[in-house]
């Protein structure tokens, strides 16, 4: 009597473990047919904005710029944006304490690596008599292609940062 006692725990046991299992498995399925396929990965964006040397006034866009650009498109979900400290950090201890440009191929693979960009939006930006001018490249950080260059006229900071984030959302 004790082997078939044995017998048959060991019966219910697998028995309970096949009708667990098959409930898994079912619910597993179920799962995979209703959930929506994974989201291709947000391009991830590193800005840095310089001031041209001659135009030390606006020295102040050097760092305000790249906030007020970030703070438009953090607005978006369909992107991520490196701080722009973080960027700046990085130029500094590259450029052994002194702010420096991203200015080649090498600069964009090392920002890429570093801080996981994959889009590099780049500026220089300047006062003419009435407004303010930025240049504006954005490059594919892995390979260092342009993808767009375009050159940003508005009379105050806050509408040249609006306008550099829709490019930036454009491209």
């Amino acid at each position: 009597t004790k082997r078939r006692g044995n017998w048959r725990q060991r019966a219910a046991r697998v028995a309970s473990a096949a009708v667990a299992l098959v409930a898994l498995l079912g619910a597993v399925a179920a799962t995979a047919r209703t959930s929506e396929p994974p989201s291709p990965t947000r391009p991830r964006v590193a800005i840095s904005i310089d001031v041209s040397p001659v135009d030390s006034s606006a020295a102040w866009l050097a760092d305000g710029l790249p906030q007020m650009i970030v703070s438009e498109l953090a607005r978006s979900h369909d992107i991520e944006v490196v701080p722009p400290a973080q960027v700046s950090a990085l130029l500094r201890r590259r450029g052994d304490g002194a702010r420096r440009s991203i200015d080649s191929t090498t600069d964009l693979t090392d920002l890429s690596r570093r801080l996981g960009a994959t889009v590099v939006v780049r500026g220089s930006v300047a006062h003419d008599d009435h407004a303010l001018v930025l240049d504006l490249t954005i490059r594919d950080a892995a390979t260092g292609r342009l993808l767009r260059s375009d050159a940003l006229s508005r009379t105050d900071a806050v509408a040249l940062a609006d306008e550099a984030a829709a490019r930036v959302l454009t491209t």
